[in-house]
């Protein structure tokens, strides 16, 4: 699958397989969007990501408030429109 400059959206982005997604993606050269409902797993995997074009974003794909995304308190740029890295 190409994945250079595409934008990928990982659930469950803070730990496990789903981290591990995150980074492979990043290293294929796509931009992720990781989410996922720990902020702390979510802090490591950017800080994991080295500064790639990622954004973490805490929520949870259960709740009924899941489009009200916060973003981690590590990441660079204050507009989810933007990508760091």
């Amino acid at each position: 699958m190409k994945t250079q400059n595409k934008i990928i959206v990982v659930t469950g982005g803070g730990n496990g397989i789903g981290r591990e997604l995150v980074l492979h993606l990043l290293n294929k050269g796509a931009r992720v969007a990781a989410l996922d409902i720990s902020e702390a797993g979510l802090k490591e995997t950017a800080e994991l990501a080295g500064g790639k074009k990622t954004n973490c974003h805490r929520t949870s794909s259960t709740s009924p408030t899941a489009r009200r995304w916060k973003p981690c308190p590590n990441r660079s740029s204050p507009n989810t429109a933007r990508w760091t890295g």
